[in-house]
């Protein structure tokens, strides 16, 4: 099976995910990266992050974006960002098309609900086969271990 996991992080939670998941099915690994750095610390990571998801910007992406329809199972992880999933996330699917792929959703927070963010996928994601989702809460300060237990259940349940 050919996987592609695409994703963005600010802080690393995500991408320590997302290197987990390309490590378990050996796929191609892209990091989504913004022509323009985010804030990454203080009032004006959350600010920005914020007035960005609100306003629905989509940054342009120095990343070159792939080609879906050579994989079979494509991963799409994102941190929480105001309920929803990042900007670079946003510009990703508003410029590629998932139709009738496979796509396994994942987010990394701090606390709070993901269901916001999975809806929110869902309506950016209507012709795509999306197989499951999964939040993961501040994966780089938890027990390794611990992390690699819960991403190995999680992708046990996809089929």
């Amino acid at each position: 099976m050919k996987t592609l996991v695409i994703y963005y992080s600010l802080e690393g939670n995500t991408k320590r995910i997302a290197e987990l998941i390309h490590q378990k099915y050996v796929g191609d690994l892209l990091e989504l990266i913004p022509e323009k750095e985010n804030p990454k610390e203080g009032f004006g990571k959350y600010f920005w992050g914020g007035k960005s998801v609100i306003f629905k910007e989509s940054p342009q992406l120095i990343s070159v974006l792939p080609d879906p329809k050579i994989y079979d199972l494509i991963f799409i992880g994102s941190p929480l960002w105001a309920g929803s999933y990042a900007p670079s996330v946003h510009t990703l699917l508003n410029t590629v098309s998932f139709e009738g792929k496979k796509v396994a959703l994942f987010i990394c927070h701090s606390g709070g609900s993901t269901i916001s963010t999975f809806n929110n996928f869902k309506k950016q994601l209507p012709t795509s086969n999306i197989v499951s989702f999964h939040g993961f809460k501040d994966p780089l300060a938890q027990d390794p271990k611990a992390v690699d237990q819960e991403l190995q259940a999680w992708l046990s349940e996809i089929k």
